[in-house]
């Protein structure tokens, strides 16, 4: 874990339980997250963000792989 940039869900998941946050709520939390970045396109257009900027931050977070 130590090093990781871009750690994978269930990394992420581990540490959030091993803090005391319940597995169902995690999964809730992830849902929200996940729904906001799908939503970046939208709102970063509303900002006059470029193009290029937009499609390069979409492709380029860890939860959108």
């Amino acid at each position: 874990m130590f090093g990781e940039v871009w750690p994978a869900i269930k990394t992420v998941e581990a540490l959030c339980v091993d803090a005391g946050v319940a597995q169902k709520k995690f999964q809730s939390l992830l849902k929200k997250v996940e729904n906001g970045i799908s939503r970046w396109p939208y709102f970063a257009k509303k900002a006059d963000v470029s193009k290029s900027m937009i499609q390069g931050r979409s492709s380029a977070h860890w939860l959108a792989e």
